[in-house]
């Protein structure tokens, strides 16, 4: 955040030594120590948007992805943001391998109570894409009980057939349509994913084992 400062103050003296304004929006982390100060100063320097990878609204969720993040912060962070005149875009993921239907609705509740301070919801169009390499991918079996068969890629499904790729697709759509119930903008990811819907199920059912009884 010192590093952010000092380029915000850059901004704010080029501009008053005659430097048009340069808009500008940024990927940003949701952290504790974001103060009203602080992103009253990245306004000034033309900061438009920030994207918050809040990923969820359930505090369990957050938890294994270590995120490190607390709900009560990510409220605080997004409400202080949009009263400094920023646009709030929130990036969100359904269907980790550990989220309930319980967790879920936590999502969809915690853009209930912040709708007022968010300008855009950006619900990930991969449904929790499981790739090589990737951190998930390591912990995916042994830790959150991913059934080995289904990994890599987007058809993955649980041991316990809770959670598969149809599941997620459910819970894509309706967090969708609740944010538009809402008044917040999802851009053309419904749109795109229902586009593509029929053919993906049809390679999960290709592709799941036996033991998926979902």
């Amino acid at each position: 955040l010192k590093e952010l400062e000092s380029f915000c103050d850059l901004m704010i003296a080029a501009r008053k030594d005659g430097l048009r304004r340069m808009d500008w929006k940024a990927y940003a982390v949701v952290r504790g120590d974001m103060t009203r100060e602080l992103l009253s100063k990245i306004a000034s320097a033309g900061c438009a948007m920030l994207q918050y990878g809040i990923e969820s609204g359930s505090p369990n969720v957050l938890r294994a992805m270590r995120k490190g993040c607390q709900i009560q912060t990510a409220e605080r962070v997004l409400r202080l943001t949009h009263e400094a005149g920023i646009q709030t875009h929130v990036l969100l993921m359904v269907g980790y391998p550990t989220e309930t239907e319980q967790d879920f609705q936590e999502t969809i509740d915690f853009l209930r109570r912040n709708a007022s301070f968010i300008s855009t919801v950006a619900p990930s169009e991969s449904l929790t894409y499981i790739g090589v390499g990737a951190p998930l991918y390591k912990s995916a079996v042994q830790e959150y009980g991913v059934d080995p068969a289904t990994i890599p890629g987007e058809y993955w499904s649980t041991l316990d057939g809770t959670n598969t790729f149809p599941e997620r697709q459910r819970r894509f759509h309706v967090l969708c349509e609740a944010a538009a119930k809402m008044g917040l903008n999802v851009g053309e990811r419904l749109e795109k994913v229902n586009s593509k819907k029929e053919r993906m199920l049809a390679e999960f059912n290709e592709r799941k084992p036996l033991n998926i009884v979902k």
